[in-house]
């Protein structure tokens, strides 16, 4: 009977202990309360107007042989009035 009033106090302590931590972590975690936040300005604006994508490229060579994917794209990058 005495094993079991101290497991008994030992789950009580445990689910205190974890109420104390998990608690006050929920509350900094959450962005409501405030805090700083950066203002990030990007530097570059990106357009892809064309990409192209083979998953089964394959080929050879004299000395060896290559199973893989081919990507292929254009990007326009554009400097922001934030870059300079």
């Amino acid at each position: 009977m005495k094993n079991g009033k101290r497991v008994i106090g030992l789950i009580i302590l445990a689910i205190a202990i974890t109420i104390t931590v998990i608690l006050p972590l929920q509350y900094i975690m959450t962005g409501e309360n405030g805090g700083a936040k950066a203002q990030i300005a990007p530097w570059f604006k990106v357009n892809v107007p064309y990409a192209y994508v083979n998953l089964n490229q394959a080929g050879a060579n004299n000395t060896m042989s290559w199973d893989g994917a081919q990507i292929q794209a254009i990007a326009n990058f554009t400097l922001t009035p934030e870059a300079l």
